[in-house]
């Protein structure tokens, strides 16, 4: 009975609030005197999950169970798990109508709405669920998740703190605020964070794969293949890990293994994106040029807003000497990403390469004067000064590009 509580969206109040555990109590009485078909419905629309579970829950409503609610919000985690946010928003929204103080429909709507990449209306649902129980965790911890995706780190961090405040047993906002401290480029502390989730909860596979990618953003890709590993074990249909072990064994040197990684989170997931960069990248590197365009391509249609990807694709273009396509590949990693100083300097050597020094000049004096923080998956390993990362680069292939750049470096003291 706890659990089926606990599903249908009361959680840790249900034993702080009595009017929660009525309105429970309230469930399994109707339970026990409905009939055996409508009550396996209500069990099935809790326990089951996917198409089964849509099913039960769908009699169940139509039965004219007295506490539809807690069915429309459990069809609407179904629909959620399928990967149909539209219609899990339609089922929490019902579930709301007929129980406006239902705290878990306006986690599970603002979590669909997180879904869908509209931050600003989950965080007023969850901001609405937290307002109705301003002890419950999980609310502040999706609240905490939305803060993140807009790049409101401080904001994020304390919705993540007061997450562990309410509830120092909750392992998701330990690895939320792992996630943060990545961001924030401060490996250390996020792998004590991820590390304290997995304390807590040793299956929770995000964490291992938050951990792991947090060792690769130190460059120690040993214990990065470890954690992956680890979650992968855990969860086999996730496909994160495998783009982040693939990367890893990219680091290493392992190609072919890196390969099988990225195919492998394809497979798991076609709508991911990263593994078709990263697999892009292994190309490139074997010098297999139009496997690289193709997959970053891909990646390109399946995310249209990653600065990286674009970035890539426009050095494979600059190097087998298609200039203009590498000027609008570098164009459109700006327009997505502003911040974005690779971009800018990739492009003033695409200029530079059509003798537009004016125009290189103006991109080098951009680039060089932004702050080089890891974007888009570009870790800190790989020189977060940019200047001496060009020089290394250049120098060997490039002279009258170094020259050039040297002359743009003086006045800006950075070397």
């Amino acid at each position: 009975m706890d659990l089926l509580c606990l599903n249908a969206g009361l959680g840790h109040e249900a034993r702080r609030s009595f009017r929660m555990l009525r309105k429970c109590l309230f469930y399994f009485a109707w339970l026990a005197v409905a009939g055996p078909a409508v009550a396996d419905d209500a069990t099935l629309c809790y326990r089951e999950t996917g198409d089964v579970a849509i099913a039960a829950c769908t009699r169940a409503i139509n039965s004219g169970s007295p506490r539809p609610s807690i069915n429309y919000f459990n069809r609407g985690n179904a629909h959620r798990d399928k990967g149909d946010p539209d219609s899990a928003i339609a089922d929490y929204t019902e579930a709301i109508r007929i129980d406006p103080s239902y705290v878990r429909a306006y986690y599970g709507r603002g979590s669909a709405y997180r879904d869908k990449s509209d931050d600003d209306r989950a965080i007023a649902e969850f901001t609405e669920a937290i307002r109705l129980d301003p002890k419950d965790a999980y609310p502040h911890n999706g609240r905490r998740n939305a803060y993140n995706d807009k790049g409101d780190n401080d904001r994020a961090l304390a919705a993540f703190t007061e997450a562990i405040r309410l509830d120092p047993k909750f392992a998701s906002p330990y690895n939320g605020r792992g996630n943060v401290y990545r961001d924030r480029g401060e490996p250390e502390r996020a792998i004590a964070e991820y590390s304290e989730a997995i304390r807590i909860d040793p299956k929770f596979a995000r964490a291992y794969y938050g951990r792991g990618s947090a060792y690769r953003d130190k460059g120690d890709n040993d214990h990065a293949i470890a954690d992956y590993t680890e979650a992968i074990r855990l969860d086999p249909k996730y496909a994160f890990p495998h783009n982040g072990r693939g990367n890893a064994y990219r680091d290493k040197g392992d190609l072919d293994r890196a390969i099988a990684d990225y195919s492998e989170a394809m497979r798991l997931d076609p709508k991911f994106a990263p593994p078709y960069n990263g697999r892009g990248n292994v190309y490139r590197d074997r010098g297999d040029i139009d496997r690289a365009i193709a997959d970053y391509t891909e990646a390109i249609r399946l995310d249209p807003k990653d600065a990286l990807t674009y970035n890539n694709r426009g050095n494979v273009y600059r190097n087998r000497g298609d200039i203009n396509r590498a000027i609008a590949d570098y164009t459109e990693a700006i327009r997505s990403d502003p911040g974005f100083a690779y971009a800018y300097v990739n492009r003033g050597l695409a200029c530079e390469k059509l003798a537009d020094v004016a125009r290189a000049r103006a991109d080098f004096n951009i680039g060089l004067g932004l702050p080089q923080k890891p974007t888009n998956g570009l870790r800190k390993r790989q020189g977060n000064d940019l200047p001496h990362c060009l020089r290394r680069r250049l120098q060997p292939q490039h002279p009258r590009n170094l020259a050039l750049l040297q002359t743009l470096l003086l006045p800006l003291r950075r070397c």
